[in-house]
């Protein structure tokens, strides 16, 4: 790994770390910051951020956090004309993205209309959650 390219800890060092500096007292923790530093080789001030993380919210600093547009459409959010046009498609009986992407197709043309996928993703992650 080159010198310049941040290493990658895995998220359950960083939380044992952070966990078992929160149970020191605070006179040995600079010192144990530092040594831990050079150990795993990443900066003091790096470790120091995983333990004020761990103290603020816990565990959960640590978890995958879910983006918080998953689930959605940029591209219906950014094309709110279209999104409604595939609902009322959908609603009017056209179960499936392809049958969609075709009405669509027909009705505003190739360069304005999303993929296939797009609709699909949409279909299961937007619309089939509202029924």
């Amino acid at each position: 790994m080159a010198e310049d390219t941040p290493k990658r800890i895995p998220a359950r060092q960083k939380l044992s770390i952070a966990a078992r500096l929160h149970a020191m007292n605070r006179e040995g923790r600079a010192k144990r910051v530092r040594e831990l530093a050079r150990e795993i080789g990443v900066s003091e001030r790096q470790i120091w951020r995983w333990l004020a993380a761990f103290e603020q919210r816990g565990t959960a600093a640590f978890l995958k956090q879910k983006r918080s547009d998953a689930g959605s459409s940029r591209f219906f959010r950014d094309n709110v004309g279209l999104e409604l046009f595939a609902i009322a498609i959908f609603f009017s009986g056209a179960k499936s993205a392809k049958a969609i992407h075709a009405a669509m197709l027909r009705q505003f043309g190739l360069e304005i209309i999303p993929a296939v996928s797009t609709i699909e993703h949409y279909l299961k992650n937007v619309l089939e959650r509202m029924l």
